[in-house]
Order: C-alpha cells, then sequence, then structure tokens
C-alpha cells in the first residue's frame, strides 16, 4: 500500500472511513455514506466489500468515467486493484464493510 499511501480512503476522508481491523494480512473499513454524500478519489488493493444496508452509488475513475450500481443488503463483492470515487446516489445510507486485502 506504500505506493498509494497519498491515495489512502482513510486519510482522506476520516470521517467516512473507519479502520476496524488491520494486521499483517488485511485491513478491514467501514464506510458510511449519507444520501448525496460522496468520497474523494481513492485507491483499494484487491478486496471484498459486504454491504450492510441497501444502496446506490455513482463511481467515478480516474479517466472520467462512471458506472452506476444498486446494491442489496448482504451482498458480497469481490474487487481487483481500484482507484475510484463514489456518491450515494439514492436514498438510503450506504454503510458497507471493505476489505483489503494485502500482498505477502
Amino acid at each position: 500500500m506504500s505506493q498509494h499511501h497519498s491515495m489512502d480512503a482513510v486519510a482522506l476522508d476520516p470521517d467516512k472511513f473507519k479502520i476496524r481491523l488491520e494486521n499483517e494480512r488485511v485491513r478491514v473499513l467501514e464506510v458510511q455514506l449519507a444520501p448525496g454524500q460522496s468520497h474523494a478519489m481513492h485507491w483499494h488493493p484487491r478486496h471484498l466489500i459486504y454491504t450492510l444496508t441497501s444502496y446506490r452509488v455513482r463511481d467515478t475513475y480516474p479517466d472520467g468515467s462512471t458506472k452506476e450500481m444498486e446494491r442489496p443488503a448482504g451482498e458480497i463483492l469481490w474487487g481487483d486493484e481500484l482507484t475510484h470515487a463514489a456518491e450515494n446516489i439514492g436514498d438510503t445510507p450506504v454503510h458497507a464493510l471493505i476489505i483489503e486485502f494485502k500482498d505477502a
């Protein structure tokens, strides 16, 4: 993660991302976004997302492209390395756990 330290989600948006567990293998983040809120462009290594609420978001990528996604509560998603920003475009809060994998 050191090469992407300046794009760390927790450092950029500490009011939206909280570290819930960190060790030599993983970092578990809790993310919360109220309807209409967004977070800064940041980077994740390979990761899993576990959605705690149903929500709708718009991701924006470094090239300016966007993708809208609707996620039900209880979904588990795999994610490769990713740089993005997100905006909650729904009527419900975003609440999810992000499990980031550290390279051994």
